[in-house]
């Protein structure tokens, strides 16, 4: 039968879902595994047009409409200023800390704020389909009562945030918030099915409002944003480029400046890959540093490789903002399992020591990403503050060996479980999906082999470690990908990610501000002599006019719980390239 309005809407109801206010159900268990629904015989092309029929209409609340045209091909970032006013485009471009001052002070009205960022992000899923519902009403009415209050309801007063579908709406804030987890079996799950979304309600009460919710791919374990539910998300610097994923919505969103801060989450680099491959900034803290309860998955319980949660932003500085405003909530008195770390201040040492590693040992990047390394580490040449010293992969081969099967403890069976009750794995498995499945390094462990492999990982964590304080190196610098975004169904490459994951590290990609040039760019000479099977497929994927456009980002990694450190080395290596 067809979802019914209230399936999928946010809908006023008692105090619960008054936008005043937001309480988590004290009795509720978000890590205790629930019931995996599944709708047997449901037919697949239903729960799809009915979904995307309740996207429709909640972006055609967006007033004055922006109507929805043929996505276009190439670099559409520019076509924002073609359809909105002067005032929305001065509001959404504004300096994020400026435009939050400015509502504090009641200078500028939360409403004005957060419908022009509702309209520029209509814009935004327009040209890259990046949304899965625009929270029209329910953000309105939430900027009135902040306008309303005599003083700031928190740090994050007025902020807008655009929030990943699969980490969930509370379903304090409205009974009927559903989260699919990139599966149509899953359309009409209710979040009050799978628990508190603890995350997103401490940033409410902080201030913040929530807008849109945005695209991840289907088992939202891809690095790339496709789903039989919502169809593909496009980059928007080169819509024939992925935008990546998981969190792909998210970043195609903020590159489009239809938010400035958002929520991911990253397993295996769902935040930091989609945000280098738009040209944003993405950051994976340590895990257990910020809640991951109420997100949508098939595998509670899984710990051999644990998820994370973090910010992806238009600057640097919105990311500590985020990080520092949950923290001063101490949400480890809520949820037994969150480290009991507040936000640090971290003073560097006067001279920081910045490992380089140029590539994995297995997959040699393009040419573009080692121009990218090169440009900051020249732009940093001669800093009395920064050394580099070269950095050698080791075994990060078998990291990835070990981290596909942990990721995939049975063999994808649940995944496929899910997808097979709706036909969905017969009849709509992405490319992508279809690939990772399938994976030679995927399939079903038994528990003496994950005892193994966690064994494995164990020693691999320890031999790294030993390694890193030998070097005597504060972070390293490297690439997210071996590429720059790749064309649609080619993001196969997971290791330059998948890697701190894999050690619990935390990363973070900002972008060097350098795009794929034709002109600069050139094929690699042949012959050429791969690592890898993997670098073969990736030179041969290289071709300087196909990934044209597309920005050139790298990542910064410092060791487990040195969450402050990684930010702030950010900070220094920025502020010496001469950025505020």
């Amino acid at each position: 039968m067809p979802l019914s309005a209230e399936a999928l809407t946010f809908i006023p109801s008692s105090s619960k879902s008054n936008p005043n206010s937001s309480k988590s159900n004290s009795n509720s268990s978000p890590n205790v595994q629930p019931p995996i629904p599944t709708i047997e015989g449901e037919n697949p092309v239903t729960l799809i047009s009915d979904v995307r029929a309740h996207r429709k209409r909640s972006f055609d609340k967006c007033t004055p409409h922006i109507p929805f045209f043929h996505l276009r091909k190439g670099d559409v970032t520019h076509i924002p200023g073609t359809l909105l006013s002067n005032k929305e485009i001065k509001i959404t471009e504004m300096d994020p800390l400026e435009m939050m001052k400015q509502m504090r002070s009641k200078e500028l009205k939360c409403e004005t704020v957060i419908r022009a960022f509702m309209r520029r992000a209509a814009v935004a899923h327009a040209l890259t389909n990046c949304g899965t519902e625009l929270l029209w009403d329910l953000a309105i009415a939430r900027a009135q009562y902040l306008d309303s209050l005599t003083s700031p309801a928190g740090p994050l007063h007025g902020l807008p945030i655009s929030l990943k579908q699969q980490t969930g709406f509370p379903s304090s804030l409205s009974p009927y918030a559903t989260n699919n987890g990139g599966y149509a079996c899953w359309a009409r799950r209710l979040q009050s099915e799978i628990g508190p979304v603890t995350t997103a309600e401490t940033l409410y009460n902080l201030g913040a409002v929530f807008y849109i919710r945005t695209t991840e791919p289907q088992t939202v374990m891809a690095l790339e944003t496709k789903s039989t539910l919502y169809g593909r998300t496009l980059n928007p610097y080169n819509t024939e480029l992925t935008c990546g994923g998981s969190s792909g919505g998210e970043a195609a969103l903020i590159a489009m400046r239809g938010s400035v801060l958002g929520l991911g989450g990253d397993i295996a680099g769902s935040i930091r890959n989609p945000a280098g491959n738009c040209g944003i900034y993405g950051f994976k803290p340590t895990p257990n540093r910020v809640s991951c309860s109420g997100a949508s998955v098939t595998t509670y319980g899984k710990d051999g490789i644990p998820g994370a949660r973090g910010p992806m932003a238009v600057n640097r500085k919105l990311l500590e903002l985020m990080m520092s405003a949950y923290l001063s909530t101490e949400p480890w008195e809520r949820e037994q399992g969150l480290l009991p770390i507040p936000w640090r201040k971290v003073e560097l040492k006067q001279k920081i020591r910045i490992g380089l590693m140029w590539d994995d040992g297995v997959v040699r990047p393009h040419p573009c990403v080692t121009r990218a390394m090169r440009y900051v580490v020249e732009q940093l040449k001669g800093v009395d503050n920064i050394e580099f010293v070269d950095w050698k992969a080791s075994g990060h081969d078998e990291a990835w060996e070990i981290a596909a099967r942990l990721y995939f403890e049975d063999g994808g069976k649940r995944e496929k479980m899910v997808m097979k009750a709706t036909g969905e794995g017969e009849k709509g498995l992405n490319k992508m999906t279809e690939w990772i499945l399938g994976h030679e390094n995927v399939g079903v462990s038994t528990v003496e082999d994950v005892w193994n492999l966690k064994a494995r990982r164990d020693a691999y964590r320890n031999m790294y470690h030993r390694l890193w304080t030998e070097a005597g190196i504060d972070a390293i610098l490297c690439p997210y990908l071996p590429c720059a975004a790749p064309p649609h169904d080619n993001s196969k490459y997971w290791p330059y990610t998948s890697q701190w994951n894999f050690l619990e590290y935390p990363g973070v990609v900002f972008p060097t501000g350098l795009k794929v040039d034709p002109e600069v760019d050139k094929l690699r000479e042949e012959p050429y002599t791969p690592l890898s099977d993997d670098d073969l497929v990736n030179h041969k994927l290289w071709d300087p006019e196909v990934f044209k456009g597309a920005p050139l980002s790298l990542q910064i990694v410092t060791k487990r719980f040195e969450d402050e450190k990684c930010l702030k080395v950010l900070e220094r290596v920025e502020m010496c390239m001469g950025r505020l």
